[in-house]
Parts: structure tokens; sequence; C-alpha cells
């Protein structure tokens, strides 16, 4: 899944070339949180009562990162050690309850 993650955000910055990728995520969902912050992304803001969700309304956490900090993020920081710790991931759900956004 990080590796996926990677991938895709390389892809949107250096072939679509996006000034700046965001994720919402649900403030609960700490492994969500967690690979956003090693992914570089920086938390922006808070959506209170965004979505709902079983049965409730939810916050959002909105985290991003721009063009220029993702490519000093690479290389700064070793991508295979940071993102194939597996304790980051405990299923694949944590990180796929994280949208993507484009802007």
């Amino acid at each position: 899944v990080a590796e996926a993650c990677v991938r895709l955000i390389d892809a949107l910055f250096a072939d679509l070339k996006m000034h700046r990728v965001f994720v919402d995520i649900d403030p609960r969902n700490g492994p969500s949180l967690r690979v956003a912050e090693r992914l570089g992304f920086t938390r922006e803001g808070r959506l209170r009562e965004n979505f709902f969700c079983n049965g409730e309304w939810t916050d959002s956490l909105i985290l991003g990162v721009l063009d220029h900090e993702w490519t000093e993020h690479a290389g700064s920081e070793s991508t295979s050690t940071t993102l194939n710790n597996s304790s980051l991931f405990p299923g694949a759900e944590c990180f796929g309850a994280a949208g993507f956004g484009l802007s």
C-alpha cells in the first residue's frame, strides 16, 4: 500500500504537474495520520462534522503536501526505510480510509 501511494504521489507531481496533493482523514484513524505525516504531509486544518459515517457526524483532518516539499522529503529520507515499516499498516483499511484529493 505504501509503495503504491508513493508511486501515485510521484506521478501526480511529475507526470500531471500538480502543485498540491491533500488527504482527508478521520481524526480517529491514527494509523492513517501517521502514514500521511511520514510521507511528508502537513496538517492544514480540521473540518468539523464534515461527513456522516456509521450513524454519526465526524470531523475531517486535511493534510497536504506541495510539490517542492515532496521533492525535499524524498531527498531527505530513505523512502524504503520510512515506508516499509509494517507497524504503519496494521491493515489495508487503515490507509484506505483516507481519501486523496487533488488541487
